[in-house]
């Protein structure tokens, strides 16, 4: 008889996990609700293992085409909560990093989770009032600055700052390509001159 499976408690409420949608379709988790007086957007997580994927099978339904049927897990460990992608088609990304298949990323508050194309969420770890806290002045600071504030902006730019160091290095690879390869034409041209005029030279010799 093989041995039985040990579950794990479900998270204590001074490490619960809360999603804050930040961009994409809502979120739906199956037989749970937002946390009682949150914001809309929130998700708490009461479960230790939570499925994310398109089909209503998953825990967390993501109304999304750009989210796999099978897209990636939360899972409390015991100590921390984590994220792992299961084989997405388009992957899942932790604070602008993509993650390896199958391998998990442990999560802190504030960390931001891109799920496939478009659908994003910011993660809160510790009671769900935290998280209330949290979106509330994530809200004001949109309202005072009319900027997202840490999170999905950070992101952004830092890909946009990646995007352009590729792009600049790109150009200065493709120019020193064309340098050498005209310069190394040059010394073929320079080198077939030389070999024709050695070899008129000793054609004349011959004749003479």
């Amino acid at each position: 008889m093989p041995p039985a499976v040990k579950r794990l408690p479900p998270a204590p409420s001074s490490f619960s996990l809360t999603l804050a949608v930040v961009s994409g379709p809502s979120l739906s988790l199956s037989g749970e609700s937002a946390p009682h007086g949150g914001f809309v957007g929130l998700r708490n997580l009461t479960k230790n293992r939570v499925t994310v994927g398109r089909t209503k099978a998953s825990v967390l339904h993501v109304r999304d085409p750009g989210v796999s049927e099978k897209h990636a897990i939360f899972q409390w460990t015991g100590a921390t909560w984590t994220v792992t992608d299961v084989g997405s088609s388009n992957g899942t990304i932790v604070n602008g990093d993509d993650l390896v298949v199958g391998v998990p990323r442990t999560l802190k508050s504030g960390d931001h989770v891109q799920l496939g194309l478009e659908s994003a969420v910011r993660i809160t770890v510790g009671p769900v009032e935290e998280a209330n806290d949290a979106e509330q002045n994530h809200a004001n600071n949109v309202a005072e600055n009319g900027t997202e504030g840490a999170g999905a902006r950070d992101v952004d730019e830092e890909s946009v700052t990646v995007e352009a160091f590729l792009e600049a290095e790109a150009v200065r690879l493709a120019t020193a390509i064309r340098e050498r390869a005209t310069s190394h034409v040059a010394t073929l041209r320079k080198q077939a001159q030389v070999a024709r005029e050695q070899m008129q030279s000793n054609a004349t010799v011959a004749v003479a």
